[in-house]
């Protein structure tokens, strides 16, 4: 009787291990892709902002003025469809997804001045998606005959 109680009690140890270690195994794909999907954004923002601020040099050393700064780099939206440009503040702004329902924010300002050094203000993940939480309280009500 004690050999059956022995055993029984192994396997039953067993199988909650391996539940445990499938589930882990589970966890850890699912964050390894995520951890992945993210640098690899990160690496297409740093790809991009390169990019961006090559133009906006390139646009400062043809401009003689700021208002043909501002006018030049209010159409960088045509070579990047992502990027938003605000010519009050001069602050660059994009988009880099990664995720269904996130994405990388990054604002750079690039301000019209005789050093044109682009400064990096934000560079945060952002959701698109709203919380709802779940409010319900399945409360037992009694009998209602």
């Amino acid at each position: 009787m004690c050999t059956i109680f022995s055993v029984l009690c192994l396997v039953i140890l067993s199988l909650l291990t391996l539940n445990t270690s499938r589930q882990d195994l589970k966890n850890s794909k699912l964050t390894l892709e995520q951890t992945t999907a993210y640098y690899t954004a990160c690496s297409t923002a740093s790809e991009e902002y390169q990019e961006l601020t090559d133009y906006a040099q390139q646009i400062f050393a043809d401009c003689k003025d700021r208002n043909a700064y501002d006018t030049r780099m209010s159409s960088v939206t045509k070579k990047y469809p992502d990027a938003k440009w605000n010519p009050e503040t001069q602050i660059l702004s994009f988009t880099v997804d990664f995720a269904k329902e996130q994405a990388i924010y990054i604002e750079v300002s690039i301000p019209y001045s005789s050093t044109l050094i682009p400064e990096i203000l934000t560079w945060k993940t952002i959701s698109f998606t709203s919380w709802n939480p779940d409010t319900r309280q399945p409360v037992y009500k009694g009998d209602t005959k």
